[in-house]
C-alpha cells in the first residue's frame, strides 16, 4: 500500500539526511569549529545511562553505542541489527513496563518501530507504523511515551500526532504539532512533553494534554544555519540532552540544557567512537547487575561439603568421651 509522505517537505528532509550520510561515507567526518566549545559536558542524572544508535555506514546498521555524556565517548554494545536497515530516530523508553523503543526509516517509503534490547544491542521489528482508521502509513519519525506508559508517535512531514500501540505499530491521530521536528522527550520529573524543531525551537505540552503544544524559546546553537536538533532527551534530574547534526560537515555533537538555560547550552562533544553519525539518543536507568552472593565453604572432590558434618561428629565425640569418663569414675567409687 503506497504512504503518504510524499511531499516536498519530506523530500526536503530526506535530502538533508542523505547528505549527511554521503558526507560521511565519503569518510569526511569532522566536527565544524564552530562546535568546540567547552572542555567537558555536564554529567547525567545518577543511575541513568545514555546511549546512540549509529547511522554511520562504517558500522554494522543500528549499532547500539553507549555514550559518555560528558564527552560524547562512546563503545560498541553487541553488533547491531539485521531485523531491518536504515536511519534510525527518536526512541523513547516506557517507564512502566522498562522496554525501549525507536523508528527506523528504511529509505524506500517505509517507518518502522523497533523495539531495542539495551543490554544486548539487539533490535526487534515490532511492525510498519500503520493508521488502522485510514489504512496508510504515515512518515513517522519520532515516538514518545508518558510516565504512565501511553505513546504518540509524530508524523515530522504532516506535523500530526497519532496515539500508538506499542504492540503493534498501529496508530491514530490525536492532534496537530504546529512545527516540523524530530526531537521528543517527556520530561520523567513532570510526564509533560517537549520537543525542538528543525529550526531548534522548543516546544513543550502537558502531560494532561500532548496535542496543546506551546513554544517555550530556543536553544541557541553556536551555528544554526548549519547545526540541527536531530533527537532530544531528558534524564532524571531534568537535563535535557540534545543530538545535534552539523549539515556542513556530517557530524553530530552532543548537548545539555535546562529550560531555563536556553541560550547557554553545554557542549559534551562529538559522538565519537570512529566517530560516527548519529541521529537517535536513549536514556534509560541504568542496568542493574545482580549481587555476587558470598562465597561458600569450600566443597570436597565429590562436591560434597563436609565440613558441618565433621563438626558435628567432633562435638558429638567429645560429648560422649566427657560421659565415659564420668559412668566410669561412678563406678569405681562404688
Amino acid at each position: 500500500m503506497p504512504c503518504v509522505h510524499s511531499s516536498a517537505t519530506v523530500i526536503a528532509m530526506r535530502t538533508r539526511r542523505r547528505a549527511l550520510t554521503v558526507v560521511l561515507a565519503a569518510g569526511a567526518i569532522a566536527i565544524a569549529p564552530a562546535i568546540s566549545a567547552s572542555a567537558a559536558g555536564a554529567a547525567i542524572h545518577t543511575g541513568d545511562s545514555l546511549y546512540a544508535i549509529s547511522t554511520d555506514p562504517s558500522y554494522p546498521d543500528l549499532q547500539l553505542m553507549h555514550v559518555d555524556p560528558t564527552s560524547g565517548l562512546s563503545t560498541t554494545i553487541g553488533a547491531g541489527s539485521a531485523a531491518t536497515s536504515g536511519q534510525a530516530y527518536q526512541p523513547a523508553h516506557n517507564p512502566v513496563t522498562g522496554e525501549s523503543y525507536y523508528v527506523v526509516d528504511n529509505a524506500r517509503g517505509a517507518f518502522f518501530l523497533m523495539q531495542l534490547d539495551v543490554t544486548t544491542g539487539d533490535s526487534t521489528l515490532i511492525g510498519e507504523f500503520e493508521d488502522i482508521g485510514s489504512g496508510l502509513f504515515p512518515g513517522i519519525s519520532a515516538i514518545m511515551i508518558g510516565l504512565d506508559g501511553s505513546a504518540y508517535a509524530m508524523d515530522t512531514a504532516q506535523s500530526t500526532m497519532y496515539q500508538l500501540d506499542l504492540a503493534t505499530a498501529h496508530i491514530g491521530p490525536v492532534g496537530i504539532a504546529p512545527f516540523p521536528g524530530w526531537a521528543f522527550s517527556v520530561d520523567p520529573t513532570t510526564g509533560d512533553f517537549w520537543a525542538v524543531d528543525s529550526t531548534n525551537r522548543v516546544w513543550t505540552a502537558p502531560a494532561a494534554l500532548p496535542d496543546a503544544w506551546s513554544n517555550y524559546g530556543i536553544v541557541v546553537l553556536p551555528d544554526p544555519a548549519n547545526q540541527f536538533a536531530y533527537s532530544l532527551q531528558i534524564d532524571r534530574s531534568g537535563t535535557f540532552w540534545l543530538a545535534a547534526t552539523d549539515n556542513s560537515v556530517g557530524g553530530a555533537g552532543l548537548w545539555s540544557f535546562t529550560p531555563l538555560t536556553l541560550p547557554t547550552p553545554v557542549y559534551s562533544g562529538p559522538f565519537v567512537d570512529g566517530p560516527y553519525f548519529t541521529s537517535a539518543i536513549l536514556i534509560t536507568p541504568s542496568p542493574v547487575t545482580p549481587p555476587v552472593p558470598p562465597a561458600g565453604p569450600q566443597l570436597a572432590n565429590g562436591g560434597v561439603d563436609y565440613s558441618a558434618a565433621v563438626g558435628v561428629a567432633l562435638g558429638a565425640g567429645i560429648l560422649l568421651t566427657a560421659g565415659l569418663v564420668v559412668v566410669t569414675r561412678r563406678r569405681s567409687a562404688s
